[in-house]
């Protein structure tokens, strides 16, 4: 990641406010969460106190230390041991077993990923969670002032980041990948503005 966990904890992570309220409102109280991509953890921060097992994974070393030591200090003040992050391979989720969480998040991550890791990403999502949660982009993107900030932000990431941003845009966002993987979409809401789109949906039958 070109990004560093500090600049992104600072500069990104206050940006996502409304995106992760919206998320929590979306996952019933006690369930077991996996964060996939879970960045400098802060979903992980705000889940934590509804969450009766809350996992984050990234595959960025740099981010999994960062959010490493955020759940380390969460565990020793809520006296807990129900918080973990690991190292992983979001397309490689072998660790975990068939339907382990009620849910698997990914917030702003499916916009970073070229098209076919997307796909493995799904796939090991649908296999590990009863249902998934995907907070992206809302495409097409509104044309309003914080729907060109957002779009400069991508564009400052790095030609990669943004590539794999313009490719989620022309292929349809979320909608899109709804379509592919027929999903049942249990609601679907907005923030920001419109910037943001979150969905909740039905995993439905592995494989």
């Amino acid at each position: 990641m070109n990004v560093s966990a500090l600049f992104y904890r600072i500069i990104i992570d206050p940006l996502l406010t409304s995106l992760r309220r919206e998320i929590s409102r979306q996952i019933p109280r006690n369930s077991r969460v996996i964060d996939i991509g879970c960045g400098t953890g802060s979903l992980l921060v705000s889940l934590a106190g509804g969450c009766g097992c809350l996992v984050g994974v990234d595959c960025d070393e740099e981010m999994v230390s960062f959010a490493g030591k955020r759940i380390n200090r969460l565990n020793t003040r809520l006296n807990s041991r129900h918080l973990h992050v690991f190292q992983e391979d979001a397309a490689d989720l072998s660790r975990f077993n068939d339907r382990e969480f009620d849910a698997a998040v990914l917030s702003m991550a499916v916009h970073q990923f070229d098209g076919r890791l997307v796909d493995s990403i799904l796939t090991e999502a649908k296999r590990i969670a009863e249902e998934i949660i995907i907070a992206d982009y809302t495409i097409p993107k509104p044309d309003t002032f914080y729907g060109r900030i957002s779009y400069g932000v991508e564009k400052m990431a790095g030609k990669e980041h943004f590539r794999s941003y313009l490719h989620y845009s022309a292929e349809g966002g979320i909608p899109a990948l709804v379509d592919r993987y027929s999903f049942s979409v249990v609601s679907s809401r907005s923030t920001a503005g419109g910037v943001f789109s979150v969905y909740r949906l039905k995993s439905g039958t592995i494989g």
